[in-house]
């Protein structure tokens, strides 16, 4: 099996500052499922599912992480968007290339962390109660497969000790 792992989890728990910090840490290449997107259809997140619908997204993101599945020859750490596991059958598609990692945080923690998003899960909401509404929302919508990541681990305050944790998991399930 490749060394892959797939960071999943809601929006603002830090998947791309774990992962960056995490490839360093355990000397992997690292991925932005998401970056990868926008760079291979030159238009943001955001003006896809303005301009085209969270289908068409959806699939293209499955395209997006199958190719990267299938041309990565190296140890790699794969950030995923928040959505990313409960369509298309992309979670099972992780689960058999790698290990899947679940990272948490409350709502408090999302709002603070995304308050000035552009996210197109988040950026209608102008008010504190409808943002931690729609979080409660989506959380209940793919807590079903977030659950079924081989780990999670709680990201509420992101610390070097973050990282050395996230490393010994790792190591242990590539043992």
């Amino acid at each position: 099996m490749k060394s892959l792992i797939f960071l999943i989890g809601m929006p603002g728990t830090g998947k791309t500052t774990i992962g960056k910090r995490l490839a360093k840490s355990l000397q992997y290449s690292f991925v932005d499922l998401d970056e990868r997107i926008v760079n291979n259809y030159h238009t943001s997140i955001n003006s896809i599912f303005i301009e085209k619908g969270e289908r068409f997204f959806r699939r293209i993101e499955n395209i997006t992480l199958l190719r990267l599945i299938t041309d990565i020859d190296t140890p790699t750490i794969i950030s995923c968007g928040g959505g990313t596991p409960a369509f298309l059958n992309n979670l099972n598609i992780m689960k058999h290339n790698g290990i899947v990692i679940h990272l948490s945080a409350n709502v408090e923690t999302l709002f603070k962390r995304l308050q000035r998003s552009d996210r197109p899960m988040f950026n209608n909401h102008s008010n504190k109660d409808e943002f931690c509404q729609q979080v409660i929302q989506l959380l209940h919508q793919r807590t079903y497969y977030y659950q079924q990541a081989d780990f999670s681990y709680p990201t509420d305050r992101i610390s070097n000790q973050t990282i050395l944790a996230l490393q010994e998991l790792i190591q242990g399930k590539l043992e």
